[in-house]
């Protein structure tokens, strides 16, 4: 009798942990990426090098270091331009593997582009 009490009691207890670390598992599997970011200026905004301002189309991305806003936007290795509403026009922040942001001299040499405000070298599947 008492066995059949405590594991009564002890089933429902268990079956909870296991649902709980179910839950856990697909809580983190489904933010991969860089999609749960409302768009690129967002994902920038994390960017430690980059000094993000403004919302919508009026975003204003500048170094830190040079004080220029005049970045130059990579996609996928080519050369997208200066402007930063035609790259977020063009990107699917779902499909956003990796963001790069190049600021100092070696970066831009390593790249052969050379752009006093930096590069920003983003990755897509």
């Amino acid at each position: 009798m008492k066995t059949s009490i405590v594991f009564i009691l002890l089933v429902p207890l268990l079956m909870n942990c296991s649902t709980t670390s179910r839950v856990e598992e697909q809580s983190t599997s489904q933010r991969p990426g860089y999609g749960h970011f409302f768009d690129l200026a967002a994902a920038l905004r994390q960017e430690p090098g980059l000094l993000v301002t403004g919302f919508g189309r009026n975003v204003n991305i500048r170094s830190r270091r040079s004080q220029q806003s005049d970045l130059l936007y990579m996609v996928n290795g080519m050369e997208v331009g200066h402007d930063y509403n035609a790259v977020n026009d063009l990107i699917n922040m779902d499909e956003v593997v990796s963001i790069r942001v190049g600021i100092n001299l070696t970066h831009r040499t390593v790249t052969g582009k050379s752009n006093a405000g930096g590069i920003v070298e983003i990755n897509t599947r």
